[in-house]
């Protein structure tokens, strides 16, 4: 490592090869010190060797432009000191930790074929990124919060998308066209810029379930079971029963249907109800509740009150029942 002034003195022919010497040794080090030589030129090249930063010196000739910055224990380049445009088809750092593929104007993390996978998507990306990996991944973390609250992420697992906002009290909100429309927080989903508990939709579902048809006084002599379906959105269940050609011998008293999938908040009613050959006990209209989990027919009629649907008991009895209840 050496220095010099590049100006080679009027002297005697041995100072001047050692002059010369000591020239080309500055060159061939790149000038390499601790601190930049005391004689500077235009465009000229100084190893700083304190900082292990490679400079040149600017057009006016007053101060060092730092390019590199090596690492001499791995023997590599440790940082690239860049304000403005790198031009090249491609940037691979780290065999394929992020790959820039200026031809295709694409980003692959974790690949160096990032277009193969924007091919995959419909229509094909024109520009993109692609992140490639056995759990890929972006993390945002806001650091005026403090641990996990800060993160969110969206990462691919298998054929899963996982889309986790760590927030205890965050909200993932939802805009298009300028305005809100929608949110998903701790209670579930709501719409607007409306985010209260009570308006949240926290559940849909469809299904199917095995009504169980029972006697108020007795049973019938062998186990009667229907058909159910069911929707349910938030606290509203849609049910349809149905018991088709079957047999009540041996059942008495009012009729009694059990086995709903949700049990309800309270007495509701009324549900859709008819039925063949059961008793009527003299009236002529009929509707259904749930009352305490299970489903009783109801019948009323001119200037008379309500009474219960009893049983009829006997072979090829019918009952269908469709409508809404609330639950808790």
């Amino acid at each position: 490592m050496s220095q010099h002034d590049l100006d080679i003195a009027n002297q005697g022919f041995p100072a001047t090869r050692a002059d010369l010497n000591n020239a080309l040794k500055a060159l061939g080090s790149l000038q390499s010190g601790a601190t930049a030589p005391s004689t500077t030129y235009a465009n000229m090249l100084w190893y700083d060797t304190a900082n292990n930063i490679l400079k040149i010196r600017n057009e006016d000739n007053d101060a060092f432009i730092s390019l590199f910055t090596l690492d001499q224990t791995n023997d590599n380049i440790e940082a690239l000191t860049v304000d403005g445009t790198i031009t090249a088809d491609a940037l691979t750092v780290d065999t394929n930790t992020l790959h820039v593929d200026a031809s295709e104007n694409k980003v692959g993390i974790g690949t160096v074929t990032p277009d193969t996978y924007s091919d995959y998507v419909a229509g094909s990306l024109t520009t993109g990124l692609a992140i490639a990996g056995s759990f890929p991944g972006i993390q945002l973390a806001d650091t005026d919060v403090s641990g996990s609250n800060s993160t969110f992420g969206i990462s691919k697992s298998g054929q899963d998308t996982v889309i986790n906002n760590l927030g205890t009290s965050g909200t993932i909100k939802f805009y298009n066209a300028g305005g809100q429309r929608a949110n998903i927080t701790a209670d579930g989903l709501t719409f607007g810029s409306d985010t209260a508990a009570a308006n949240a939709l926290d559940d849909y579902e469809e299904g199917t379930f095995t009504p169980q048809l029972l006697g108020g006084t007795s049973n019938p002599s062998s186990t009667v079971s229907g058909s159910g379906e069911y929707i349910k959105v938030g606290k509203l269940v849609f049910i349809y029963i149905k018991f088709s050609n079957v047999n009540t011998t041996g059942a008495s008293g009012y009729i009694r249907i059990t086995g709903q999938p949700f049990n309800p908040s309270q007495t509701n009613g009324p549900l859709s109800m008819s039925a063949y050959d059961f008793d009527f006990n003299g009236r002529t209209s009929l509707t259904a509740e749930i009352n305490n989990g299970e489903i009783n027919g109801i019948t009323s009629g001119d200037d008379t009150g309500w009474g219960l649907l009893n049983f009829g008991a006997g072979t090829a009895r019918y009952i269908f029942i469709a409508g809404t209840y609330r639950i808790a």
